[in-house]
């Protein structure tokens, strides 16, 4: 993935929080909305278009952060 893509991806105020939240150790999606005072809805949308980018992992409502990319 290259930086542009993920700048792309990070200039909405609400994957960025996401992202942030996954980084400082949420876990879950209810995690990172108690996190980021975000509703559950607004996550999810985020979580939803940062995994088929593929900074995010997706397994039902668990959230990993690929730092790798």
């Amino acid at each position: 993935m290259d930086a542009a893509t993920i700048a792309g991806l990070l200039a909405d105020p609400t994957r960025l929080k996401v992202v942030a939240a996954l980084a400082l150790g949420a876990g879950t999606i209810e995690e990172v909305a108690a996190a980021s005072g975000l509703p559950l809805k607004d996550v999810a949308l985020a979580a939803r278009r940062l995994a088929r980018a593929g900074l995010v992992a997706r397994d039902g409502h668990a959230l990993t952060l690929h730092a790798d990319r």
